[in-house]
């Protein structure tokens, strides 16, 4: 098997996942694609053909799907994720990857590849630790100082190209993933394939296309090496997909798609809305009854010219009528509305959660969203990959480790008299004040990074309200 072939469910996917990358970026992707996307008319040969370019420049796209892609990461990360890491873990939330990005950031990247086309995969990875000036391996501590600790690199969809399963100690695992990546070597860009097997222990080989003439674009073993962690063999390969349902391998379909192919709709229309009105806004000249059209080498058109025309001839204008045009409006603005509705499907709740408690707030609501199912999938991958992380410097607290993205996507800011109905069981007696307290940032009227022990704090280190000072 060739390092670079692809998984069956990647060449089915491949098509889906430009597509969805296409309708992301917006009108100019989506063009420069041509009759993939916009189906040439009668008559028009090519791409390149005068008219199909024409009719291609007239056609408008809205860009639903970035839009909504955008807006469903703020709605993910419209409250801070919670985050809990071992202390010897505490500068890595500043730069993750080694290359400067923050863990927040990493995860707001993470959640916008799903988004967008369902899938994405997260690395574990350590450069290998160098020996000390007499030969001796360098203890943790040692490795922390010269910066030699894990960190963790993100891969799309398109990049995770071929796999394998299989079981190990009764349970099904990982045993084999193929990652496509780019190097570059005298100013050439050129890919590389690296792969992570699990062959007792876990390794990593890198392959490479040769360069030579006699041997260009025959694959070879570039590098091999079988990471240690603590200095022992690793029984598992450290890499954490992630989809929109579940952290699995399984390709799982983008949950945009519909709303990709509605905008392709919206597009097509578009295109011929707008030749239609170009076909109406420029009537045809027509004349007939001319015998010998060698008398009239030339007819010019316009006010200030004067047509001679025989005694049985006619002439006017061949014109569309406004039926056609007026219907491609409409199935236009039916498209917008149907965006609006996809993407307002992604928060909706579960149809069966719906109907089995209709009376839940519209936060129980979020909790079995789209987007919420989709923010658990990334919170369960993120979590093992930063445990691994954990595990690896030899955090004694590792299992501690947790990540946990935000599922309330409606806000639900307490009004006046509800407030005012919690202060008065608070006052009476019917609720304690850590229910008061709970309430309160569950309304969206206190921080919910304040926890109830720091607000006793605060409270006790608070002066007298001002309805409460006396004389004495």
């Amino acid at each position: 098997m060739q390092p670079d072939q692809k998984n069956a469910q990647y060449d089915a996917m491949a098509a889906t996942w430009k597509k969805m990358r296409d309708c992301s970026i917006g009108l100019r992707a989506v063009r420069a694609r041509g009759s993939t996307y916009l189906p040439r008319l009668g008559g028009q040969d090519s791409d390149a053909d005068a008219s199909y370019q024409s009719y291609l420049n007239r056609a408008q796209f809205f860009n639903a799907v970035g839009r909504t892609v955008d807006s469903m990461g703020g709605h993910i990360f419209r409250k801070q994720p919670v985050i809990t890491l071992p202390k010897a873990m505490d500068e890595y939330k500043n730069d993750i990857n080694m290359g400067g990005l923050s863990l927040e950031g990493f995860l707001n990247n993470i959640v916008e590849e799903v988004v967008e086309v369902g899938r994405a995969g997260v690395l574990v990875e350590h450069p290998e630790r160098e020996d000390d000036a007499d030969g001796v391996k360098l203890t943790v501590e040692e490795s922390r100082q010269r910066g030699l600790r894990p960190y963790l690199t993100s891969y799309a969809a398109e990049d995770i190209i071929n796999w394998s399963t299989g079981r190990v100690n009764n349970a099904t695992v990982l045993t084999r993933v193929f990652l496509s990546e780019k190097y570059t070597q005298d100013d050439e860009e050129l890919i590389q394939i690296r792969e992570l097997f699990l062959d007792g222990a876990y390794g990593q080989r890198v392959w490479r296309q040769s360069t030579e003439k006699n041997k260009k674009g025959g694959w070879f073993v570039f590098s091999e090496v079988f990471p240690k962690k603590n200095g022992a063999e690793i029984g598992e390969i450290p890499f954490y997909p992630i989809g929109t349902k579940e952290a699995g391998m399984e390709i799982q379909d983008p949950p945009l798609e519909g709303l990709a192919d509605t905008c392709l709709g919206f597009y097509r229309n578009s295109a011929d809305y707008e030749n239609a009105l170009h076909v109406a806004g420029t009537p045809t000249p027509w004349i007939n009854g001319i015998t010998n059209p060698e008398e009239f080498p030339a007819i010019h058109l316009g006010s200030n010219t004067f047509l001679k025309l025989p005694p049985e001839a006619e002439a006017g204008f061949l014109q569309t009528g406004a039926d056609g045009v007026a219907a491609l409006k409409e199935a236009m603005q039916e498209k917008k509305q149907e965006m609006a509705a996809q993407g307002a499907r992604m928060l909706e709740a579960d149809k069966r959660a719906v109907e089995s408690a209709e009376s839940q707030a519209i936060k129980r609501g979020g909790e079995n969203s789209i987007l919420a199912s989709l923010a658990g999938s990334v919170e369960m991958s993120m979590t093992k990959a930063l445990r691994f992380m954990a595990e690896w410097i030899g955090a004694t607290d590792a299992d501690k480790v947790n990540v946990e993205l935000n599922k309330d996507y409606m806000p639900n800011v307490l009004d006046a008299s509800t407030m005012k109905e919690y202060r008065e069981n608070y006052l009476t007696g019917a609720w304690s004040f850590q229910t008061f307290f709970d309430a309160c940032i569950a309304g969206e009227a206190v921080s919910e990074g304040l926890t109830y022990e720091d607000e006793i704090d605060r409270k006790e280190n608070d002066p007298p309200a001002l309805g409460l000072i006396n004389d004495d």
